[in-house]
């Protein structure tokens, strides 16, 4: 007999707290919201902003048999989310998001699940709107539980 999905929230703080486990003392993780970015204090980049990571989850869905072709069935849960790399350079957010892949790729998930990358998304981009401004790239992951 299958095992019960795992809920969206439940993943959502097991991915945050592997995140924060992960980057212990290398960068600081957000859940969502960013309210104030951690900023060098010394050095050539006084005023940058450190690296940090943003986690942002989904509800996910619980595939039904419509999606059995692609070998999903019901009693997983697919479960795509985000997490934002940013830095005051573009070499600490491309750190940063090394950090985020060492911690999620090929991560175990209850009932035999695991965390994937789920697609490019794109060059390392630069937000001139934001207060210091900064680079950022979004990563996207897919987490399905079996």
């Amino acid at each position: 007999m299958p095992s019960a999905p795992t809920s969206a929230p439940a993943l959502h703080q097991l991915v945050l707290d592997r995140l924060k486990e992960v980057a212990a003392g290398r960068l600081v993780v957000f859940d969502g919201l960013v309210k104030d970015p951690p900023l060098c204090k010394s050095g050539e980049n006084t005023g940058a902003v450190l690296p940090y990571l943003v986690l942002w989850g989904s509800a996910g869905n619980r595939p039904g048999a419509a999606q059995s072709l692609a070998g999903i069935d019901g009693s997983e849960r697919d479960w795509p989310f985000q997490v934002t790399a940013a830095a005051g350079t573009q070499c600490w957010c491309l750190e940063a998001a090394d950090i985020a892949d060492e911690a999620l790729v090929s991560f175990d998930l209850p009932n035999g699940g695991r965390i994937y990358e789920d697609g490019d998304t794109g060059r390392v981009r630069f937000d001139k709107g934001a207060t210091p401004p900064r680079f950022f790239v979004p990563l996207l992951y897919r987490g399905i539980t079996g």
